[in-house]
């Protein structure tokens, strides 16, 4: 039994039946549920297809024609050299939008420097 604003003890059916508002949500809720488990699955995405290791390496776009636009997946290809990989990520990487500093950046201070303890 649960106690009151006031101490006395009261039943569980008497604090259901307080809380309206609460059986009205639990309602949605489990009808929600319902309908979610009633809807088809969703057909799972077709993955795509394998790189034919035969296949010549794409054409590749100059490097210094890339913008954050471009699509990169060609430099993704198994014959596209790691080093022409790296220099169009690094292309991609260098736009001014994955330089923005997050919320955490009062922690980038070397903390470890300075400030001694004098004993």
């Amino acid at each position: 039994m649960a106690e009151t604003s006031k101490g006395k003890p009261t039943s569980v059916s008497t604090r259901v039946a307080a809380n309206d508002s609460n059986e009205a949500f639990l309602a949605r809720w489990t009808r929600l549920k319902k309908e979610a488990r009633e809807q088809p699955a969703e057909k799972p995405q077709p993955k795509p297809e394998a790189v034919d290791p035969k296949a010549p390496a794409p054409e590749l776009p100059p490097l210094d024609k890339l913008t954050f636009d471009s699509d990169y997946r060609a430099f993704f290809h198994p014959k596209v050299d790691e080093d022409m990989r790296r220099a169009a990520l690094k292309k991609l990487f260098s736009d001014p939008r994955f330089n923005v500093m997050d919320g955490l950046d009062v922690y980038i201070d070397d903390y470890g420097e300075g400030n001694e303890r004098g004993d």
